[in-house]
């Protein structure tokens, strides 16, 4: 899981993760802190907390890298899922139908042409997609519930009377 939200829309490029990836790491560590112990890391005599200090940093480096690398791995899937989106959205769209003058002849050709091989080309962007992205896609994009039926209100049961005592 990294900080990428694969819901948004949101393109994150790689310095904006490397800045990110920079930042998680000045939040618990300063750039002293991370000098001081790369020259702690290469002390024949370290204490024990030195060790345990350059462990903390080391560490903490490593899972912010780990966050950076898990970032880059969401962002490839999630500019998968985009034109994929872009596509059914191109897809949903009406189909150019022919126009026929009094002559039986198409007049607009090149517009069913081109709407033709548009659909074509954004259909294979679906049908070769990952199944990883066509997860992520139908997480992003549920099928619309199916409409229910109204239901007819019972006729209520008839009243009985008491016999009057």
């Amino acid at each position: 899981m990294s900080f990428i939200d694969l819901m948004a829309s949101d393109v994150w490029s790689s310095g904006d993760i490397d800045n990110r990836v920079q930042a998680l790491i000045r939040s618990r560590y300063s750039e002293n802190d991370e000098l001081k112990a790369s020259r702690l890391a290469r002390k024949p005599d370290q204490s024990e907390s030195d060790l345990a200090f350059v462990a903390g940093v080391d560490a903490w480096i490593a899972e912010c890298v780990q966050q950076g690398s898990d970032a880059r791995a969401d962002m490839a899937l999630l500019s998968e899922v985009l034109p994929m989106e872009d596509a059914a959205r191109r897809l949903a769209l009406p189909v150019v139908e022919p126009e026929i003058n009094e002559e039986g002849e198409v007049t607009n050709q090149e517009a069913v042409d081109v709407d033709i091989a548009q659909r074509a080309d954004v259909q294979a962007v679906l049908d070769n997609a990952s199944p990883e992205a066509k997860a992520l896609y139908e997480q992003r994009n549920p099928p619309a519930p199916e409409p229910v039926e109204p239901v007819e209100p019972e006729e209520p049961a008839p009243q009985i009377e008491a016999p009057a005592a």
